[in-house]
């Protein structure tokens, strides 16, 4: 992460604080993914998703990451939008950073090998 990068996020992560708690932003890309693979009646990739959205496999794979801190832009996100065609508020969440780790999915299958 560049110097300029890193004074952005620390930035935000003092304003986070200031509010009360500290949040962080999760994508809700998995939940979104699901839903539309429901109502299309297939199974959409994420390589699919990527190729659609013009966004690396690696960067969709880091934004499903509730435990994996992000840099990303409105591009991105506006790209997300189009290709679930929902808004940024369906996209992504606010949340306690002390709850994202419940989410992760070493925290829920403890005995799971990688």
């Amino acid at each position: 992460m560049d110097k300029a990068t890193q004074e952005n996020v620390t930035y935000w992560e003092t304003v986070v604080q200031l509010v009360g708690s500290t949040l962080v932003i999760r994508f809700k890309i998995r939940e979104l993914l699901m839903a539309k693979e429901h109502s299309e009646g297939r199974r959409i990739a994420l390589r699919e998703v990527a190729e659609r959205t013009g966004i690396s496999p690696q960067v969709l794979s880091s934004l499903c990451s509730p435990t994996h801190a992000v840099v990303t832009n409105t591009a991105f996100v506006e790209s997300l939008c189009r290709f679930f065609d929902c808004t940024p508020n369906d996209l992504m969440v606010m949340v306690d950073a002390d709850d994202v780790a419940i989410c992760h999915v070493d925290a829920l299958y403890p005995d799971r090998r990688r």
